[in-house]
């Protein structure tokens, strides 16, 4: 064989080699979005205690202030792995994306905080009277103060209120807002009420405000799907073992929330800041009544379902999304088989 020829070969087999990586060669990073709330404490957890090198890639992490704009990064392309609400996943599956729930973060996490005239009323008639005796009282409707549309905290807001046969545009003024903006509203008494979650819940309980809790999610829909842990298809099919280790990963984090709240507290304050949520406050917010967490997807799926038909109730889908198009059980189901100490969470 000339040499001419052997090169010619040569170059073919490395041209053919490289036509044969694998895909996930491409997967140079990884962006992790999540909220500045408790719901997205296992991602503090996991940046803090350096377990994202384990992955193999590096974790770019992005802040954003509700669920919605994740779902508007996810479509974009700039986000891979979401810890936000049940709500914005169901959305972006509706919507076309391609992602799954591979793990369940924190169950019933919300609650209904009024200023104490309405909860004084609400606590006498819990029923649409107590709205409307407030409006007339006040002369407008109460205000309430929530998360963007689609996100968790507003989906429930409007099953509360659907609940109870409260015109959500009529008998109340729904006011969508990110974290920080909810916060300052009701801080501000610039809001009669809100839906919200922790830490924002432990914040305005601290304060000085003529603010009380008026009902706890667990009493509006029991078993309520809170966040999740969401990760796109592409990463699903093409890395399966940096699934299975970020699920690995959750649950670690979960079992640290359960049984090392001190430490816990601790990093959540520091991700969050401790000028905004000191550590004591933070250690609070995680004896929350609003808190359960169960990192067990799939005792989720009736809850979700329930929540996804009132989706369609409202106008948000036009049928519902199939649980096989929103779960991906598999990888939740292989970490607890290698480690039973997680079968509790």
């Amino acid at each position: 064989m000339s040499t001419r020829l052997t090169k010619v070969f040569l170059v073919l087999f490395v041209v053919m080699g490289l036509l044969q990586v694998p895909v996930s060669w491409a997967l140079d990073k990884i962006r992790i979005g999540y909220m500045p709330i408790l719901p997205s404490a296992h991602e503090f957890i996991a940046a803090e205690k350096g377990w994202y090198r384990e992955l193999g890639v590096p974790v770019e992490e992005i802040r954003f202030s509700s669920g919605p704009p994740i779902v508007q990064a996810f479509a974009a392309g700039q986000v891979d792995v979401a810890y936000f609400g049940i709500g914005p996943a169901l959305v972006s599956v509706a919507k076309g994306i391609k992602a799954k729930v591979v793990a369940s973060g924190v169950t019933e996490q919300l609650a209904v905080i009024a200023v104490n005239s309405f909860a004084d009323q609400y606590q006498k008639e819990p029923n649409r009277k107590a709205f409307l005796q407030f409006a007339k009282a006040k002369g407008r409707p109460l205000k309430i103060a929530t998360f963007p549309p689609g996100s968790t905290p507003n989906v429930m807001l409007r099953y509360w209120l659907d609940k109870l046969h409260v015109d959500p545009v009529k008998d109340v003024e729904i006011l969508s807002m990110g974290a920080s903006g909810v916060r300052l509203a009701v801080l501000s008494q610039k809001v009669d009420a809100t839906m919200i979650l922790e830490p924002i819940i432990t914040i305005i309980r601290h304060s000085p405000i003529p603010y009380r809790i008026v009902v706890y999610g667990k009493q509006i829909l029991p078993g309520q799907p809170g966040s999740i842990l969401f990760v796109r298809q592409s990463i699903i099919d093409e890395r399966p073992d940096i699934v299975e280790k970020l699920v690995h990963m959750h649950l670690k984090a979960t079992k640290i929330l359960v049984e090392k709240r001190d430490e816990a507290a601790g990093i959540i304050s520091r991700k969050i800041g401790p000028e905004a949520l000191p550590v004591k406050v933070a250690r609070e917010s995680l004896d929350s009544k609003a808190l359960h967490w169960v990192a067990n997807p799939h005792a989720i799926v009736d809850g979700t379902m329930t929540y996804n038909r009132f989706q369609v109730k409202l106008g948000t889908f036009k049928k519902g999304v199939d649980p096989k198009d929103l779960f991906d059980f598999r990888f939740y189901d292989r970490v607890i088989k290698a480690h039973p100490e997680y079968k509790g969470y």
